[in-house]
């Protein structure tokens, strides 16, 4: 009898353990499918599959690694895309590599996701460096070998770019810059790309159509460097007038821009009409004063220079019928990938207080993009929202939902420092991107939240229902790269590392191959934990070995 018990005790135990195991799996699938939140926005999910074909990405990856390392070293990597490979992880973007006697075979959900792969095991196979201005690429003879060695996005979305990077750093590029730096997005995974130049060259087309002309035009452009707040509403005219010339080179750029992006699979953002227009246009279409509204001054600039006219979303037919002509010359142009920046409020409150205009923008806005193209998402940045005193909860409640739901995504632009979507609710079930701003101005400095990087955005994809990526949305560039590194890593890593110290040690052992420098990193990382100022620390360091090598 104790025996016949003991084995029914044993059965009902291990029983138990099956329960519990099957109740834990259950759970983690669960967690795992509220963690995917990108599932929820049909829209959003079907504008990130590429229309290139997977032998044409495939084709662009190969291209791609062979500017990337000698022919020699390229030839070894035997590249696939299959976009069903994305059945394996939710939808999101996949890379695999197999070693295959001397060459490596990387299959890919898209073509930048075969070279983000690739890119992944350069870094921690090979112990190379790929960055903005400097590569660091002395692989070894034989490539190591790997079996299966996968990659998988955390997120849908991988976002790069900043609006005021065209002002503070692409502004005076040629093709062999924009060439390098698109290698560079492919290399880091980045499959939403915001996509800028050449915009002026529509807006003058649509503003000849509405009685100006060309010279007038021209007159209301700023110069090129200050073309980002021109873009947004905050300037017109200052370091102008754009001639003619630059407006076709830069024509000519966009279409070279969009067209390697497109070929790997990357998706841009290209932008739509805001409803700010010249006073010229003002004077000679419009003779109520109900239909159009002023901004406010900015930025200290004279007045002749901002305090933009916004065409009123609630009494002016102009603002449907501009915005539909910008789109349709916009397409015709250079085609639509579905998504579009608008950004109007830019630092600048909107004109009135009141909850129905603000539904009212949002309606009109939305309105033009949803009837020139039914697949249409409103690309938006979150930076207005920093304004506390305009953009209370009920304003920006009553603001996003008026737009369809899944058919806006907001870029959280400086979640690091000034993260606004906890305030939002996760902005009222709207889908946002958690994003680091970091360099603000272009300026130069040593700096970075390393801390932060390797907690928050972990926390904010389990408690935040409707973040589905990760964005930089850096102003400025080469400065600190050790920390636009480090962050374009947790696109695919699950967990916090258990030591910064040792990513950094890591790090500098591939951009100098040199051990004594990953030694320091080490001990000044372990140093300046005590004390919390690790980012500062590791970044002097950083520059102070860079200074020493160079002094060799």
């Amino acid at each position: 009898m104790v025996d016949k018990g003991c084995r029914q005790f044993t059965r009902m135990m291990n029983c138990s353990r099956v329960i519990l195991t099957l109740l834990l799996a259950s759970n983690s699938l669960l967690a795992a499918e509220i963690q995917d939140n990108a599932h929820q926005f049909p829209t959003l999910r079907e504008n990130l599959q590429s229309r290139v074909s997977d032998q044409s990405q495939a084709r662009a990856a190969k291209k791609l690694i062979q500017r990337l390392l000698p022919d020699i070293k390229a030839q070894l990597f035997v590249i696939h895309v299959n976009r069903a490979l994305k059945n394996l992880n939710s939808g999101k973007d996949i890379a695999i590599l197999d070693s295959q006697s001397d060459s490596m075979v990387v299959r890919g959900s898209s073509g930048v996701a075969v070279v983000w792969g690739i890119h992944q095991y350069l870094k921690h196979e090979c112990q190379c460096h790929v960055s903005w201005e400097f590569d660091q690429l002395n692989l070894p003879e034989v490539l190591p070998k790997v079996s299966n060695l996968t990659f998988k996005a955390k997120d849908a979305v991988r976002f790069y770019q900043n609006v005021c990077n065209y002002g503070y750093g692409f502004v005076w590029w040629t093709w062999n810059d924009w060439e390098r730096h698109i290698d560079w997005m492919a290399l880091n995974g980045f499959n939403l790309v915001l996509a800028q130049s050449g915009q002026e060259f529509v807006m003058q087309e649509t503003l000849i159509r509405f009685r100006m002309s060309k010279k007038e035009v021209h007159s209301y452009f700023t110069g090129p460097a200050f073309l980002p707040w021109n873009r947004m509403g905050n300037l017109r005219g200052w370091g102008g007038p754009l001639t003619d010339t630059w407006i076709q080179s830069d024509r000519v750029m966009q279409h070279r821009i969009l067209g390697r992006l497109r070929s790997l699979g990357v998706i841009p953002v290209t932008p739509a009409f805001n409803g700010i227009v010249p006073p010229l246009l003002i004077e000679r279409h419009l003779n109520s004063s109900l239909s159009f509204d002023r901004l406010r001054a900015w930025g200290h600039f004279p007045e002749e220079y901002t305090s933009s006219y916004l065409l009123n979303p609630i009494a002016s037919p102009l603002f449907r019928r501009i915005g539909l002509t910008f789109q349709q010359i916009y397409e015709r142009e250079y085609g639509t990938d579905h998504f579009f920046s608008i950004d109007t409020f830019n630092e600048q409150a909107p004109p009135s207080l009141d909850v129905t205009y603000l539904q009212a923008y949002a309606r009109e806005a939305y309105g033009v993009l949803s009837s020139f193209d039914h697949s249409a998402l409103w690309v938006m940045q979150g930076w207005m929202f920093r304004d506390l005193d305009y953009w209370t909860v009920i304003r920006t409640e009553s603001f996003l939902r008026t737009i369809p739901l899944g058919r806006v995504l907001i870029l959280d632009l400086a979640s690091t420092t000034s993260p606004q979507f906890q305030r939002l609710n996760s902005y009222f079930g709207q889908p946002f991107i958690y994003c680091m701003l970091h360099n603000y101005g272009g300026y130069i400095g040593m700096y970075g939240k390393v801390e932060t990087l390797n907690r928050d955005p972990f926390n904010a994809r389990h408690s935040s229902p409707t973040m589905v990526g990760l964005g930089l949305t850096n102003e400025g560039m080469y400065t600190s790269y050790a920390v636009y590194d480090f962050f374009v890593e947790l696109t695919w890593r699950s967990d916090p590392l258990d030591s910064t110290s040792q990513w950094f040690a890591d790090f500098s052992r591939r951009r100098y191959r040199s051990l004594s420098i990953g030694n320091n990193f080490t001990i000044a990382m372990g140093a300046s934990s005590q004390n919390n100022k690790v980012e500062f620390r590791v970044l002097v360091t950083f520059w102070t070995h860079l200074i020493e090598l160079a002094t060799q």
